[in-house]
């Protein structure tokens, strides 16, 4: 299996906003989960990476207020969102890892 990388690419839209109604790309910060390969098996994954990173990341933007203040957290946190996507990958047979760029 090729050893390629996931990147999260962390741009814009409303993924840690509290009231984020507009889906003004300016007000918002969206984040992108890319898979391996177009292979079903490396998109399969992909969705599992974003479902737990989603799940990690809930709970942490809950009370961000803004864009400025939820990418301040995604950026503290990029570490522990990889360390979550490679449990993914590694828990699925995978042996590349994750990384995380904003």
């Amino acid at each position: 299996m090729k050893k390629l990388i996931i990147l999260f690419l962390i741009a814009v839209l409303f993924f840690g906003m509290v009231g984020c109604s507009s889906f003004d790309d300016k007000d918002c910060l969206r984040i992108h989960i890319r898979a391996n390969s177009n292979e079903q098996i490396d998109q399969n994954v992909k969705y599992m990476v974003k479902d737990a990173v989603v799940e990690f990341l809930t709970p942490l933007l809950a009370d961000a207020t803004d864009k400025t203040k939820a990418k301040q957290i995604v950026v503290e946190n990029s570490k522990q969102i990889c360390e979550v996507a490679n449990t993914v990958l590694e828990k699925n047979g995978f042996d590349y890892k994750s990384s995380a760029k904003v």
